[in-house]
């Protein structure tokens, strides 16, 4: 049986362009006006260049040639620590930790899993560089 190490589980945390429209999904308030309002406010700050407005935050989890995501798409945050936070907030690096121990163990491989290893990764990487795509 071999430990699954959190200390050598890689994460990558990834801001991808959303290409859903922006229309009709940014908020379903049930006030059109309102609801037009933030569709706005996203393309004003997507033309300004914040690639945060209107995007999918992709969190990958790698362990011993095994890697699991947990994805979380048609997000619109202000600037970078907005973003951290939602995924930081959502559990995303927990997620993929967790997907990638559910995979290495489907796979037959006998693993020993420390208590808290989720959260002893995301604890790890809660301040990692963001990559954008």
């Amino acid at each position: 049986m071999r430990l699954f190490e959190p200390k050598e589980v890689e994460v990558s945390i990834e801001v991808i362009y959303e290409d859903i429209p922006i229309e009709g999904n940014v908020m379903s308030s049930g006030d059109g006006k309102a609801d037009l309002q933030a569709e706005k406010e996203v393309l004003k700050d997507l033309e300004s260049g914040n690639v945060f407005a209107w995007c999918t935050a992709v969190v990958q989890a790698s362990w011993a040639g095994f890697e699991r995501r947990d994805t979380l798409g048609a997000i619109s945050c202000r600037n970078e620590d907005e973003f951290r936070s939602l995924v930081m907030d959502h559990g995303m690096i927990e997620q993929a930790v967790g997907y990638l121990i559910r995979k290495i163990r489907v796979h037959g491989w006998p693993i020993d899993v420390p208590k808290r290893a989720e959260s002893i990764v995301a604890e790890r990487f809660q301040h990692a560089e963001i990559e954008m795509r």
